[in-house]
């Protein structure tokens, strides 16, 4: 009563008062018991596709087809694709925000840069 409330695969939700069946795609990790409860809560009609991480190759083509002609620092490639350890999604978001992963990595420069200076007074 209090939880949240999902259409059953299949039926009409939220408005949608036309009788024709709604397709739903929901991404989510699948750690924990998330899936298990997803399931408990759409119930039989609901199919669940797991999908491996892209590997390298892919994930690199797939940053490389976002960016388009841009282009993008070996390092920021290489942070980008490696936080989002072959989830799409992540790599779709880091090549969106390319321009704040080089923008990162620079500030980091500057900070070891400064960092590795002797101080001044001492």
């Amino acid at each position: 009563m209090g939880g949240p409330r999902l259409a059953r695969a299949g039926h009409p939700a939220g408005g949608c008062d036309g009788g024709e069946p709604i397709l739903w795609i929901l991404t989510l990790r699948s750690d924990g018991d998330h899936v298990t409860r997803l399931r408990g809560l759409l119930g039989d009609g609901a199919r669940v596709i797991a999908l491996a991480p892209l590997d390298a190759a892919d994930a690199a083509r797939l940053v490389d087809h976002v960016i388009g002609d841009r282009a993008l620092a070996p390092a920021a490639r290489e942070r980008i694709e490696s936080r989002a350890a072959g989830n799409p999604s992540r790599l779709i978001l880091g090549a969106l925000l390319a321009g704040a992963v080089e923008s990162e990595l620079a500030h980091e420069a500057t900070t070891v840069e400064r960092a590795a200076r002797p101080s001044a007074g001492g």
